[in-house]
């Protein structure tokens, strides 16, 4: 019945049967079907499939699926998810895995046979890493697997199919990860942020607080004054949170944070006191999704290879965050405490219950203060090369 009734839509549309009207009419059933946006399980494309997902899972970062989705469409057209085969699937993740490594709007308006017609003709061009392939390919995946479990297919045709590493030497797998910022990086990053925008005290501050909390950026960029709290014995804390138009990458992201005592000493009270009548602490300007951090990181990412001079390829801004969770580890904090802080704990562990209960603050605050990003005893560490996927989040 439903199927009927999705296929009929458009008729129905122009019959000028409206769910109010067909409500009215003592067609409870239809209207509601109507309402509720019913699809055909036999016409819905993975691109519908995805739409649905969205709306039932409301990800934080859904251009993740959505771009190796239009790749997917690029490549079979928009076809309907019952006709994909085995074969298609297998021959998609082949594809993927040959187009040329890039960014910014030129590639962004390419479909995927144009991206691979530029990688025919300049074999120079660097591949797409092994990690955003396989990335890509468990995006589309997933969305198949959703599939399944709305009805819409049996059997997902992607199931059959798995992603195959390849073995790579040492030294070549060596130069692919991300590293973390050693202690003389960011003593580099943070003193030419100091120079190169010193009339910009706001982006200072959040180079500082990236340094001395490890949060993911986007958290602190949606940041307000009345984020800035303290508990009842007087110990400052952030309060990262998914309230209003926050958004965050997951429910063990709410937290809260001890601010470090060096960012006291710096002037962080100061700062956020000039803040009170702003909507946000830092004031960047949301790219065309509403990522605040997204057009700031450019800037970030400009200055640490220009000025800074940082030409590491492996490392990139978010080796901030990594840099911190080191320093965690230098002064032995425990597991529980790295991943409070940090916005990783699942809710079932002893120091994540009660995330929002200032409380915490306590059992966080003394780790907080043993934390020195600057210790020379620190070594850089090496992390996958997905690490630039998560700057948005």
């Amino acid at each position: 019945i439903e199927s009927h009734i999705a296929r009929n839509l458009p008729i129905l549309n122009c019959l000028g049967l409206t769910p109010e009207k067909l409500a009215a009419e003592n067609r409870p059933f239809l209207a509601n079907a109507i309402k509720s946006g019913i699809v055909d399980p036999n016409t819905i494309t993975l691109q519908g499939v995805l739409d649905r997902w969205k709306e039932k899972k409301k990800p934080t970062a859904p251009e993740q699926y959505e771009y190796p989705v239009r790749l997917f469409e690029d490549l079979y057209g928009p076809i309907a998810v019952k006709q994909v085969q085995i074969y298609q699937i297998r021959d998609f993740r082949d594809a993927v895995q040959k187009l040329p490594r890039g960014g910014g709007p030129r590639w962004a308006k390419m479909t995927l046979q144009q991206m691979q017609q530029e990688a025919a003709s300049n074999t120079k061009l660097p591949r797409i890493k092994e990690n955003t392939a396989a990335k890509y390919f468990r995006s589309v995946k997933t969305i198949f697997s959703f599939a399944v479990d709305e009805g819409y297919i049996d059997a997902s045709p992607a199931n059959a199919i798995k992603f195959h590493s390849v073995k790579k030497k040492v030294r070549q797998s060596h130069s692919e990860k991300r590293r973390s910022m050693s202690p003389e990086d960011i003593e580099t990053l943070l003193a030419t942020v100091e120079a190169k925008w010193a009339r910009k005290p706001a982006e200072i501050w959040f180079v500082r607080l990236w340094v001395y909390t490890g949060a993911r950026p986007e958290e602190l960029s949606q940041l307000a004054h009345r984020d800035v709290l303290q508990t009842k014995d007087g110990l400052p804390y952030l309060k990262i949170h998914d309230e209003g138009t926050n958004k965050l990458k997951s429910e063990s992201a709410n937290r809260l944070i001890p601010i470090h005592p060096r960012l006291l000493d710096l002037g962080f009270r100061e700062f956020v006191e000039t803040k009170k009548a702003e909507s946000y602490l830092f004031p960047f300007d949301p790219n065309k999704k509403g990522r605040r951090y997204a057009n700031f990181q450019r800037r970030l990412t400009t200055l640490m290879s220009k000025h800074a001079k940082i030409v590491d390829p492996r490392v990139v801004p978010y080796s901030i965050r990594h840099a911190f969770k080191d320093s965690m580890r230098l002064v032995q904090a425990p597991d529980e405490v790295v991943d409070r802080i940090m916005g990783h704990a699942p809710p079932e562990r002893a120091v994540a219950r009660g995330y929002g209960d200032p409380d915490q603050v306590v059992i966080l605050a003394p780790w907080m203060a043993k934390v020195n990003p600057f210790d020379r005893a620190r070594k850089a560490s090496e992390g996958d090369e997905v690490w630039g996927m998560a700057e948005v989040t």
